[in-house]
């Protein structure tokens, strides 16, 4: 059980908070905080041993039903001032337990806002929610410096630098941290990756060699994939979703036309482009049309020339790195390529790793103090830089 924390809102209004990650799990944990946290419950906890809430000492753990939702069981632990309810791990439970406490006049608050209530340092809880959400352990690693105190330490460390006047140091250091951002993105948002191309080329083929297992369904007939089909994998270590898509082609009709009006969505909030070409057709100059280049300008592009396996070995060297480096061959069928191209996405959208320990901003909210404390401090008023930092800090 967690330490006792009472809540310190104007109005002593309770709230309810859900303290176990977003998901699916073995059990929920909900805490109910506010001096009037246990008369708030005790309406509806019904215990197993028939005493009401306030006759159970408090730290003692008391199994029974929650009188709504289903009539969930639950496991009720009381603190002065907290009441933490343990129920079934599944979304539906831990959100109608929730909802019940909301409906007799509990105020709902998020995790980061729950922790720093409970005097958790803001920086730090916004790491700690979003650890329930770590794709990897890289991802993980470095929000756990942050829960330790990264970022913290540095942005105290940039504070002490402009207090000093050292106005370079502290503009380097600013700039350094806002641009960890875009790795501080990928700690919980897989890098988006989307196949593309004309119809029959392999990408669910392709999609099923990257992930190393059959994600697509794959079916030798133009125009077969006419959903958006995607796996998440990791390439070296940070997570991508791998996002295949219908055909392009400028005939479609009826489904598949439906199929293309989801490529283009996919495609206009791609990271990286993947345009997939038949190598046989590629080398004979007869690539059909297809609408893609309309929809993908100032995206990062990889051209992928698959079913290699097909051509003779002279066709096969016209696709060799040394004759054509800005291709990628590839054979979906037998591997051939797949390393090379992962190695290639990883150069695009794999973020730079930084130090062990290293701060860095893993919030929007955090990227956009930054960035306007370096528009402050370029206007040299060193007063609201400093404001902003300490904003920061809670």
């Amino acid at each position: 059980m967690s330490d006792p924390m009472i809540d310190h809102h104007p109005d002593h209004k309770p709230t309810v908070c859900v303290l176990t990650p977003h998901g699916r799990g073995a059990i929920a944990v909900v805490s109910v905080d506010g001096p009037d946290a246990a008369d708030v419950v005790a309406p509806l906890f019904v215990a197993a041993s028939g005493k009401r809430l306030a006759e159970i000492p408090q730290g003692r753990v008391a199994f029974g039903r929650w009188s709504v939702a289903g009539r969930e069981e639950v496991v009720v632990t009381r603190f002065a001032g907290r009441v933490e309810i343990h129920c079934h791990g599944g979304i539906a439970a831990s959100r109608a337990l929730v909802e019940s406490l909301v409906e007799v006049g509990c105020q709902r608050v998020d995790p980061v806002s729950w922790l720093i209530t409970s005097g958790h340092d803001p920086l730090a809880a916004a790491a700690s929610e979003l650890l329930g959400r770590a794709p990897t352990e890289k991802a993980a690693l470095v929000l756990l410096d942050q829960w330790s105190g990264a970022l913290r330490t540095e942005i105290e460390r940039i504070i002490a630098l402009l207090d000093s006047e050292l106005w370079d140091e502290v503009q380097q250091a600013i700039q350094t941290l806002s641009d960890r951002w875009p790795l501080g993105k990928r700690l919980t948002q897989p890098a988006r990756v989307v196949l593309t191309g004309p119809p029959n080329v392999g990408k669910s083929s392709l999609i099923n060699a990257l992930v190393g297992y059959e994600r697509a369904i794959v079916f030798d007939l133009p125009g077969t994939t006419r959903d958006v089909v995607t796996a998440t994998t990791a390439i070296d270590g940070w997570a991508v979703e791998l996002i295949d898509t219908a055909g392009l082609r400028l005939q479609a009709t009826g489904v598949e036309q439906a199929g293309i009006e989801l490529a283009q969505r996919a495609l206009a909030r791609a990271d990286l482009v993947l345009r997939v070409a038949d190598a046989q057709n590629h080398l004979a100059g007869r690539e059909p049309a297809t609408v893609f280049d309309d929809w993908v300008e100032g995206k990062p592009m990889i051209q992928v020339i698959n079913k290699v396996d097909l051509l003779a070995t002279d066709q096969r060297e016209q696709l060799s790195p040394q004759a054509d480096d800005s291709l990628v061959a590839t054979s979906a069928t037998t591997g051939e390529g797949v390393e090379t191209l992962l190695e290639r996405i990883a150069d695009v959208v794999v973020p730079q790793e930084p130090p062990a320990g290293a701060a860095v901003p893993v919030t929007e909210s955090q990227h956009g103090s930054l960035t306007t404390a370096l528009g402050y401090l370029v206007k040299l008023d060193s007063a609201k830089t400093k404001e902003t930092l300490l904003a920061m800090l809670g």
